[in-house]
């Protein structure tokens, strides 16, 4: 009986306040308007990093660069080492004594005969005789003063020659003095020194 009349007041709690909830919207106004947004709130928490991107495409090649200025010299290198002696040549062939085959010569005026001495006492004559001497037998003789030859002559069997030699070169002008070389094809050699005393038209 009891939880019958339990039962009974807690429907008519429930009637109640459905009816006091109906009136209570009945007696509800319109919406006002909206208040004044309030102050933003703190900063939230970073979220984790993503996972990372693929790979961009590669991009075009850049335009060459300028050349370099050229760098300063090197230093010099250590000197390398002496090369080793060459060898020797052979031997020469020894030369004659001079004993064994004396040569001389001698310069002749070829108008006055003097030896040594010669003067030209006409115009175009410009010539001296030459006598030599030791030579070997039928050896060619060349005559020469310094640079200038004069001639060739061929001794005979007993080894002595005589030539005449032309002195129209310039070089053997008046108050001149010559050194004369004569010359064996052999091995012979002989020098004589002569003087131009002057060149006169007559005497």
């Amino acid at each position: 009986m009891k939880l019958i009349t339990r039962g009974r007041g807690k429907l008519v709690f429930l009637m109640l306040s459905s009816v006091a909830v109906v009136a209570l919207a009945a007696c509800t106004g319109d919406s006002g308007s909206q208040g004044i947004q309030g102050p933003a709130g703190p900063a939230g928490f970073a979220g984790n990093p993503g996972s990372a991107g693929l790979a961009g495409a590669p991009g075009n090649p850049g335009e060459p660069g300028l050349s370099g200025a050229p760098g300063n010299a090197g230093s010099p290198g250590i000197p390398g080492a002496d090369g080793t002696d060459g060898t020797d040549g052979a031997n020469g062939v020894d030369g004659k004594d001079a004993g064994e085959n004396p040569s001389s010569v001698v310069v002749v005026d070829a108008a006055t005969g003097s030896a040594g001495y010669v003067e030209f006492k006409a115009v175009g004559t410009t010539q001296a005789n030459v006598v030599g001497g030791g030579f070997f037998g039928n050896e060619t003789v060349t005559l020469h003063a310094g640079p200038t030859v004069l001639g060739s002559a061929k001794a005979n069997a007993s080894g002595a020659f005589e030539a005449t030699v032309d002195l129209t070169d310039v070089s053997f002008g008046a108050g001149s003095i010559h050194t004369l070389n004569a010359t064996g094809d052999v091995s012979s050699i002989a020098v004589a020194g002569f003087v131009i005393i002057d060149k006169v038209a007559t005497d």
